[in-house]
């Protein structure tokens, strides 16, 4: 089941705040010699995807009137990296977006296929369950 399998991941992986709870990354990649330490480190290992989840707003935001309906992430693909895939939530929505290098991702459509059936899944397997934060 996807819920089970998510869990089981979501177990095992160290989230980086609970690493590095004073380190500010922005600040960190400001500077020009981290940059060039990065892109060396990524040349060097067989890094090939990246992968990031931002929670957003959850109330609508505005410019100059109009509602912003969507946002989508988007991921730059650097050095080795061929694949990036964003996870970004926004006023009541979850949005992913998956970029890549075409020549360096040939099945990238059996990846998005087999992604829209597993989140169809979990869609399915969580709609028969209720809200914990409702049972509080």
């Amino acid at each position: 089941m996807p819920v089970e399998r998510l869990t089981a991941e979501d177990q095992l992986m160290l989230w980086p705040d609970e690493i590095w709870p004073q380190l500010s990354q922005g600040a960190a990649f400001r500077c020009r010699t981290t940059r060039r330490v990065l892109l060396k480190a990524l040349d060097r290992y067989p890094v090939n995807v990246t992968t990031a989840d931002v929670p957003g707003p959850q109330t609508p935001l505005y410019l100059a009137g109009a509602r912003l309906l969507e946002v989508f992430p988007v991921l730059p693909l650097i050095s080795n990296v061929s694949l990036g895939i964003g996870a970004l939530s926004y006023a009541g929505q979850f949005n992913i977006m998956a970029i890549a290098d075409q020549d360096a991702c040939p099945g990238l459509d059996v990846f998005a296929a087999s992604a829209k059936d597993e989140l169809r899944a979990l869609a399915a397997a969580t709609a028969a369950r209720p809200d914990r934060r409702q049972q509080r």
